[in-house]
């Protein structure tokens, strides 16, 4: 399966998915002017590698800072992502966070969804 790589700026992370390896890697700021047309290829690539997964997969999310709309977007990925949690395929999400509020927003999508979270604290 072909790598999506997305280059981070000072308002979007940087995205790395590897699905020869069962990779989501997204670490940054998440505050971009035109969500739908950032996180949208993103969407589309989880998709397809749905469709087609390693039996393991993992997720690295490190965010400094997510606005509201790439909440939404987030949650939308995570829940594609919960097909994975069936069968026999395994499912493993890693949130980095340095700060109160953005565990909160990891925890808040991990419950919406019922899904088993790593909550690992970064050292300021």
């Amino acid at each position: 399966m072909e790598k999506f790589v997305k280059e981070g700026t000072y308002r979007t992370p940087t995205v790395t998915c590897d699905g020869d390896i069962g990779l989501i890697d997204i670490r940054g700021k998440s505050t971009p002017e035109n969500t739908y047309s950032f996180y949208q290829p993103l969407a589309e690539w989880i998709i397809v590698y749905i469709n087609n997964p390693v039996k393991e997969t993992t997720v690295n999310i490190e965010l400094e800072y997510v606005n509201t709309s790439s909440s939404k977007w987030l949650y939308s990925i995570f829940k594609e992502l919960t097909k994975l949690n069936k069968n026999d395929m395994k499912l493993t999400i890693n949130w980095y966070h340095s700060d109160e509020d953005i565990e909160e927003v990891g925890k808040d999508l991990g419950s919406m969804l019922n899904l088993p979270m790593n909550y690992i604290e970064i050292p300021e």
